[in-house]
C-alpha cells in the first residue's frame, strides 16, 4: 500500500473521531509542555544559584573556626577561638599562589545615625575584601590597610543599611554612625549585590576593619574566618590541602585529632547546591 494512501486513510480516521483526536493531542501537548517547563525551571534555578555564588567572588577558599572534636564534645563552626590573624598572616606568607586575603569577624549591632537607627550585621574584614568579592564602591572608598593596622573607627555601609540610616541614593561619606556608643566615620557605600546563595541580604551590612571589631567592639583576639582569593590557574583543592596542613602544624594538632577549623571552596558549595537542583528537576520531569 502506498504511503499516500496510508496518510489519506489516517486523516479520514482522525476526522471521523474529532473529539478523541483533540483530547489525545491535548494530552500530548500538555505532557510535553510540562516536561519543558520543569526542565526550564530547574535550569533557571541552577543558573541563579551559580550566579549568586559567582557574586561572592572568584577562586575563593574560606577557612572557618570550629568543626573540631574536643574529647566527647564536638563543636561546630564559630564555636572555638583557635583561629587568629597570625594564622592568616602565615597563610599569606608561606603559601604560594594567593592573591588576596582577609580575616573576618562578625557580630550584630544597632547602627545609629543622626536621623535614624538600624540593626544590621557588622562585618570585620581586611582591606582586601572588595578585591576578593569583586565588589565595587557606589560612593567613597573602602578603608585602607593603615586603618586595619591602627583599628580605626571607620566603616563602609552596604546599600540597604545606607538606605535605612540616610535614605536611598544618599552619599554618607564623612557622616558619623555610632556602633555601641562609639562614633565611626563613614568612608563610602558598596554597590548593591543582592541576596547571597544561602539567602542572606549581602547589602544589609556595615563593614569595619576586623581589628576594630576585635579591640573596640567585642574585645577578643581571635577571628571567625579567613577568606583567601587564589591567583588564576591555582587548583583550589590543592590550596585547601596546603592550608589544612599549615594550620594543623600551627595549631599543633596531633595525627589522630580532628581539625579545629573547616576549609571550604566555593566550588564545593556550588556543587552541592546545583546537584540538589538537578535532582529535583529530573524528579519532577520524570
Amino acid at each position: 500500500m502506498a504511503l499516500s494512501v496510508v496518510v489519506v486513510i489516517a486523516l479520514k480516521a482522525l476526522r471521523r473521531n474529532a473529539m478523541r483526536t483533540s483530547l489525545t493531542a491535548l494530552g500530548i501537548i500538555i505532557g510535553v509542555a510540562a516536561v519543558i517547563v520543569m526542565v526550564a525551571i530547574g535550569a533557571g534555578a541552577q543558573a541563579s544559584i551559580e550566579g549568586q555564588i559567582r557574586s561572592a567572588g572568584s577562586n575563593i577558599v574560606t577557612v572557618s573556626a570550629g568543626s573540631g572534636g574536643f574529647g566527647p564534645v564536638r563543636q561546630g563552626q564559630g564555636a572555638v577561638t583557635t583561629l587568629t590573624a597570625d594564622d592568616a598572616a602565615a597563610i599569606l606568607r608561606e603559601l604560594p599562589g594567593i592573591r588576596y586575603l582577609s580575616p573576618g569577624l562578625n557580630t550584630r549591632s544597632q547602627l545609629v545615625s543622626q536621623a535614624s537607627n538600624w540593626n544590621a550585621q557588622v562585618q570585620g574584614t581586611g582591606a582586601d575584601l572588595p578585591a576578593i568579592r569583586s565588589w565595587p564602591m557606589e560612593f567613597g572608598a573602602f578603608f585602607t590597610e593603615q586603618d586595619v593596622t591602627r583599628a580605626a573607627r571607620v566603616l563602609v555601609l552596604g546599600a540597604v543599611a545606607r538606605d535605612q540610616l540616610f535614605g536611598g541614593g544618599v552619599d554618607p561619606t564623612g557622616a558619623t554612625v555610632r556602633i555601641r556608643n562609639q562614633p565611626f566615620r563613614g568612608t563610602g557605600v558598596l554597590s548593591r549585590k543582592g541576596q547571597a546563595a544561602m539567602g542572606q541580604d549581602q547589602d544589609d551590612t556595615a563593614i569595619v576593619p576586623y581589628t576594630t571589631v576585635q579591640k573596640r567592639i567585642l574585645g577578643v583576639q581571635h577571628v571567625m574566618s579567613i577568606t583567601v582569593s587564589a591567583e588564576d590557574g591555582i587548583p583550589l583543592d590543592g590550596l585547601s590541602q596546603q592550608i589544612t596542613a599549615l594550620l594543623r602544624t600551627r595549631h599543633r594538632t596531633q595525627a589522630d585529632d580532628q581539625d579545629d577549623f573547616t576549609v571550604r571552596t566555593l566550588e564545593e558549595m556550588a556543587s552541592v547546591l546545583t546537584s540538589t537542583t538537578e535532582t529535583m528537576t529530573w524528579l519532577l520531569a520524570s
